[in-house]
């Protein structure tokens, strides 16, 4: 990504009113839900106005301004089945055939100015300095009606179904946040086939608000709301092309450090995900790329990268099952010195298309492709049972393309997961100590046919 879309976005984008209405079950053969998950309705909108300078001068500059606004409300609704206590560990009566509903909404308004200048200090030398303010307000509330349905209890079984169920309302919350970010950037132009560059950014991710319910009752309203993440980058590069523009290698080291780093969490008291400020996070390493055309018609891409992802200081966070269902578990762990979730170590990815051309226009082409990804952390808590095997995957493809009109027609035969590799994509937490995932796609062989106008 270069430096200039890092401090601002697109000219007037426009994004649609998005909804998503999900039918989850829990997947058991026993009746312990019948239905769960949060049905959302997202319209956003925004705005920029920017002003450039003519290139070609000693100094070249752009300056802005930004607005980004959004209104989106939320339902999550549960529908439990006669076996939902057994499942859910609460007292006999307090979830059985019991269906709840809550709603949240968030307004969010996002004003920024930025200026980004580059002066070109010498044929070889130039020096890029950006800066970008962000004000942004936030309104939310978070509600939750009285559940229906079961049968009426009292005792522990009432108090269970209060708190996993029961009517509540954050009244409003509001959150208000200044962000800077800004970046400095120095490069070098060896010669026509060599540029070399050093950068320092900083940069933040606003806060937000957790529009379930989830812990509030007992944890507070304080628990919804998300503090701001807050990043610190430096990187040092290369950028090459060789062997008569046939052959292009860049590469780079890079050491960042997110303080408040935002990630996904589960209360297993109350069955519940939600977003939370996982301590601080530092990540260095190494990534490369590289393009190379050995012979006319064949194009060959690898690249990789070794990236080191681990909590600096997390000392308040959610414990492994292993850990907090044993008696007298403590109620945080420290996972300080782990590695972050989701992050792989180790990644890589060659890449080649052979084509050639045929009488009439035709061009007929070959494709394969391999992607490899160590293990990785599935969940935040690092539990031993919700680790992500390494994998990796080969994709196919052969097809034949040329021109109709003023366009191009493709028609191919793809194989993706050539050898049927079973793998995870994600993980998550669910309730017993248990995880679920989802599987990338099996061995699927098909054709597509596309034309571009």
């Amino acid at each position: 990504m270069d430096t200039a879309q890092r401090l601002h976005p697109d000219v007037g984008q426009r994004l649609p009113l998005v909804g998503f209405h999900p039918r989850n079950d829990d997947g058991l053969d026993v009746p312990v839900a019948y239905n769960a998950g949060v049905s959302v309705k997202d319209k956003q909108w925004s705005q920029e106005f920017r002003l450039a300078s003519p290139t070609g001068g000693f100094f070249d500059y752009v300056v802005g301004a930004y607005y980004f606004g959004s209104d989106l409300d939320n339902k999550s609704f549960s529908y439990y089945g006669p076996k939902a206590d057994i499942w859910n560990g609460t007292p006999t009566g307090a979830l059985a055939n019991v269906s709840t509903l809550g709603k949240g909404h968030i307004d969010t308004n996002s004003f920024a100015l930025f200026a980004q200048g580059t002066w070109h200090l010498t044929p070889k030398l130039d020096f890029t300095a950006g800066l970008r303010g962000t004000y942004e307000e936030k309104s939310a509330s978070v509600e939750r009606n009285a559940p229906v349905g079961g049968v009426a209890v009292t005792g522990a079984a009432a108090t269970a179904r209060r708190a996993r169920v029961g009517a509540y309302d954050s009244g409003g919350l509001n959150q208000y946040s200044t962000s800077p970010s800004g970046l400095l950037n120095l490069s070098y132009h060896f010669n026509d086939n060599l540029l070399g560059y050093a950068t320092l950014s900083h940069g933040e991710k606003s806060g937000g608000v957790n529009l379930t319910v989830g812990s509030a009752p007992t944890a507070g309203v304080d628990s919804l709301l998300i503090g701001a993440e807050r990043a610190n980058n430096a990187e040092l590069g290369l950028k090459s092309t060789l062997w008569d523009r046939r052959l292009q290698l860049n590469a780079n080291l890079f050491w960042t450090q997110v303080n408040g780093y935002q990630t996904t969490a589960y209360d297993d008291a109350t069955r519940a995900q939600y977003l939370t400020n996982a301590g601080s996070v530092r990540s260095r390493g190494v990534e490369f790329e590289s393009t190379l055309i050995p012979v006319r018609g064949l194009t060959l891409n690898v690249n990789g990268s070794y990236n080191d992802v681990r909590y600096l200081s997390y000392k308040d966070a959610p414990c492994p099952p292993e850990v907090s269902l044993r008696p007298g578990a403590p109620a945080s762990c420290d996972l300080s010195g782990h590695q972050v979730v989701g992050a792989s170590k180790w990644i890589g990815n060659v890449n080649g298309e052979y084509k050639w051309d045929l009488n009439d226009g035709l061009e007929e082409y070959v494709t394969a492709s391999y992607a490899y990804r160590s293990k990785a952390v599935g969940t935040v808590e690092d539990s031993a049972y919700a680790q992500i095997p390494g994998y990796a995957v080969v994709n196919l493809s052969t097809g034949l393309r040329g021109d109709f009109h003023q366009g191009q027609w493709d028609v191919s035969l793809w194989l993706k997961n050539a050898f049927d590799k079973t793998y995870y994509t994600t993980l998550w937490s669910a309730g017993n100590g248990g995880y679920e995932g989802l599987l990338g796609s099996p061995r699927t062989l098909g054709v597509t046919g596309r034309y571009d106008f």
